[in-house]
């Protein structure tokens, strides 16, 4: 086993390759590179770059858009969008929608989504009667509401939400950050 390769349970591929052929024809002399110009060419002109384009979402008022927007039941009362098990899906699917149109018309660098999370805010420290006119959400959308966020999420957009804080105060805020950043 001296002058034996080792065995290798991968093929070697060197093997496998059909034998070198050697030509008997004459080789013709090697080719002179041409030495390169100098100066060197002035850069071609680049076309100027498209601004980058951020769009700040704020998640709740899309979501209520698109579920007003898309009735859930059609004219003979049966449901217009639903999964087979008759889950509800005509928030989901418009909000997707305007998603989609979102990418395809403005064609954006970044998009991020606030959302309102709820509970006590600094405006109704403020003002106690602050949206207290306001219907609750309803059940249809509720029954939804856990889809948006992965959504937004399969898009590749960003989610942002701050404790005490409404969703107008993060795109406020991301605005000004961003308008500063130029």
């Amino acid at each position: 086993s001296a002058g034996r390769p080792p065995t290798s349970p991968v093929p070697r591929l060197w093997a496998r390759l059909p034998p070198r052929q050697t030509s008997t024809a004459p080789t013709s002399p090697p080719r002179r590179r041409r030495p390169p110009a100098w100066p060197p060419p002035p850069p071609s002109p680049t076309p100027p770059s498209r601004p980058r384009k951020l769009i700040i979402i704020d998640g709740h008022s899309l979501a209520y858009r698109a579920f007003y927007g898309l009735p859930h039941v059609d004219r003979h009362g049966k449901p217009s969008f639903s999964t087979a098990g008759g889950t509800y899906t005509n928030a989901v699917y418009g909000f997707a929608n305007m998603l989609i149109k979102l990418v395809t018309e403005f064609e954006p660098a970044t998009v991020i989504v606030a959302w309102d999370v709820g509970g006590e805010t600094e405006r109704r420290k403020e003002f106690a009667e602050y949206k207290s006119q306001r219907p609750p959400m309803p059940d249809l959308l509720s029954e939804q509401w856990p889809h948006f966020m992965p959504l937004v999420e399969a898009f590749g957009f960003t989610n942002v939400s701050m404790q005490g804080y409404e969703a107008d105060d993060v795109i406020g805020t991301l605005s000004k950050w961003a308008s500063d950043a130029g």
